[in-house]
């Protein structure tokens, strides 16, 4: 009996030591995912902050530049249905040389584009950019985009007198039931490797529902004479925005 106790003794130890082992591994391992899925507090879901997918400042001319920022939204029922952001220019330093605000909104798992295509400030200086984010409303919403579409996307050089000195140009399409007070196209200007090296907008208003309406996007010589020869006219892209989260 007494060989037998000191045996079970030992097993019943060596069990211990593996019962905690695997527990820590277990433990961990929830704890991972419970942070990484989202998950019910008091009722609601703990929602994930839009993520920075890539964050470029162009320097276009030595007084001024454009800032084009990639964002997506990871949760997959909430939307917001408006939010405040900051972008930050900083010198090499680490000085901050400039606070630019805006407000936008953003679909549930959609990846999308903000832009300041004009900022003063002397580009030689700027080293770094930072963006940050605040007064975050979200809004569980059906909708996973704008239901716009942007067709005959086409580019080209201004000839006298027409104003600007590049274009582009297309067709959006309302797909939704809704009449849209405000639409904003922005288009990215790439290079034969696909990277955004440059960025503009426009606005449509008062577009009706199933409506088709012409844009046209004008660069000055200004805005793309140090990248004109890397502009890669068949990767330009456009893209169109409106908010139906209001409805």
């Amino acid at each position: 009996m007494e060989k037998i106790s000191k045996r079970l003794k030992k097993q019943l130890i060596i069990g211990g030591i593996y019962l905690g082992i695997f527990s820590i591994i277990f433990f961990i391992g929830f704890s991972f995912l419970w942070k990484k899925i989202p998950h019910k507090e008091n009722g609601l879901e703990k929602l994930i902050p839009p993520q920075v997918v890539s964050l470029k400042f162009f320097k276009n001319q030595p007084n001024w530049g454009s800032v084009l920022v990639k964002i997506r939204n990871f949760n997959e029922n909430y939307g917001l249905l408006s939010f405040s952001y900051k972008i930050e220019l900083f010198d090499e330093n680490q000085n901050s040389l400039k606070e630019i605000f805006g407000e936008d909104f953003i679909y549930p798992l959609e990846a999308k584009y903000l832009c300041k295509p004009k900022i003063e400030i002397e580009t030689s200086k700027v080293s770094q950019i930072k963006i940050s984010f605040f007064n975050l409303k979200w809004e569980k919403t059906p909708y996973k985009n704008s239901l716009l579409s942007v067709r005959q996307i086409r580019s080209g050089y201004s000839q006298p007198p027409q104003v600007g000195y590049f274009w582009v140009d297309g067709i959006v399409k309302n797909n939704s039931q809704f009449s849209l007070k405000r639409i904003k196209v922005l288009v990215t200007l790439r290079n034969k490797g696909g990277s955004e090296i440059g960025v503009g907008e426009t606005f449509i208003y008062d577009l009706f529902s199933r409506e088709e309406r012409y844009f046209k996007i004008l660069f000055s010589r200004e805005a793309i004479e140090k990248i004109e020869k890397d502009i890669d006219s068949k990767r330009i892209e456009v893209f169109a925005y409106t908010n139906l989260m209001k409805f």
